[in-house]
């Protein structure tokens, strides 16, 4: 795979997000920790202002994409276990299992992004993990999806709601 191979899109330093949307992920993650679900635009954008960023991936060109972009981000790259589609729903559980475990940070994390595939199995790997002091903020993009909805029964808490973001703690 060549930069040739990687979406046009990546090269772009905006976050797919309205303004007051990432008022609130600036706002959140400035000097914090961050592991994020689905790199893109808002990854770049994380590594100028947070702490420290891991980002699981499931499609190579984005992955190599914010290899290049953004070198001081930790890439996990995890395909898809099974067969996927690009451009229908964010997969399930199956079709991302590697991607939806791919949870092992090496420090301590303070927010934590859902952006990607399969983010009701990602949030359930957030919830059973152990966490030395306090759990993580979960930011949910896209929150108004129904398909997430059992992410807001199992976290419980809203925080915020600014357009499509939501920002959940664990009870």
């Amino acid at each position: 795979m060549t930069t040739d191979d990687l979406p046009r899109a990546m090269f772009s330093d905006t976050p797919a997000m309205t303004a007051e949307e990432w008022a609130v992920v600036e706002e959140l993650c400035r000097g914090k920790r961050v592991w994020e679900w689905g790199s893109g635009f808002s990854t770049i954008a994380l590594c100028k202002i947070a702490a420290s960023v891991v980002t699981v991936e499931h499609a190579a060109g984005w992955a190599l994409g914010t290899i290049i972009k953004c070198p001081r981000a930790v890439v996990i790259y995890a395909p898809p276990d099974l067969p996927y589609a690009e451009g229908g729903d964010d997969g399930n559980a199956a079709q991302f299992r590697s991607y939806s475990s791919a949870w092992y940070p090496a420090s301590p994390i303070d927010v934590v992004i859902l952006d990607g595939r399969a983010r009701v199995a990602c949030a359930r790997t957030v919830r059973r993990a152990t966490f030395p002091d306090a759990r993580p903020s979960l930011l949910l993009h896209d929150a108004e999806r129904s398909e997430y909805a059992p992410i807001f029964d199992e976290w419980r808490e809203v925080r915020r709601r600014i357009g499509t973001l939501a920002v959940l703690e664990a009870r």
